[in-house]
C-alpha cells in the first residue's frame, strides 16, 4: 500500500530508520505529560548526578555531561521509552576509589584518567554490539 499524503510518506519513512524508535509515534495529546515527566525527571537526576561528580571526585559539572549527553543520545538511537541513563553513587564510588592513587582528585591528570576509564568499556563492548554480517565479510 502506497502512502496517499505527504505526511503520510514522512510518517512512513521517519518509522523506517533504525533512530527515534523509542520516541516514535509520538501522540499530540501525550506530548505535555511527556514534558511534565522530563521536567521531573531533571529536578531529582540533575542534583544528583551533580553530587555523583563530586563523589567522584570530579568538576561537578562532569555531573551534567553524565545525564545530558546520554540521554540525548539515547534518545536518538535507542529503542526503549522507559530506560533512564545517568550515572550512578556506585559508579561514582568506585570510579573515586580506583584513581585516588594514581592522581589527586580534581586535577587534570585525573579527570583524563577518568575519562579514559569511561570510554575503556564502552570501546571493548563496541565490536560485541554489530551485528554478525560485520564479522562474516559478506
Amino acid at each position: 500500500m502506497m502512502p496517499n499524503t505527504e505526511r503520510d510518506r514522512w510518517r512512513g519513512s521517519l518509522q523506517a530508520l533504525p533512530v527515534l524508535r523509542g520516541v516514535l509515534p509520538v501522540e499530540r495529546a501525550r506530548v505535555p505529560a511527556e514534558a511534565l515527566a522530563g521536567l521531573t525527571l531533571a529536578a531529582v537526576g540533575i542534583p544528583e548526578v551533580l553530587g555523583y561528580a563530586k563523589i567522584a571526585g570530579m568538576p561537578v559539572v562532569t555531573g551534567l555531561y553524565t545525564m545530558l549527553l546520554p540521554m540525548a543520545v539515547f534518545a536518538v538511537l535507542g529503542s526503549s521509552r522507559h530506560l533512564i541513563v545517568a550515572a550512578d553513587s556506585a559508579t561514582a564510588a568506585i570510579l573515586a576509589a580506583a584513581l585516588t592513587g594514581l592522581a589527586a582528585a580534581g586535577s587534570e591528570r585525573y579527570v583524563k584518567l577518568a575519562g579514559l576509564a569511561a570510554l575503556l568499556p564502552g570501546s571493548a563492548s563496541w565490536p560485541t554490539s554489530c551485528p554478525a554480517p560485520c564479522w562474516s565479510g559478506s
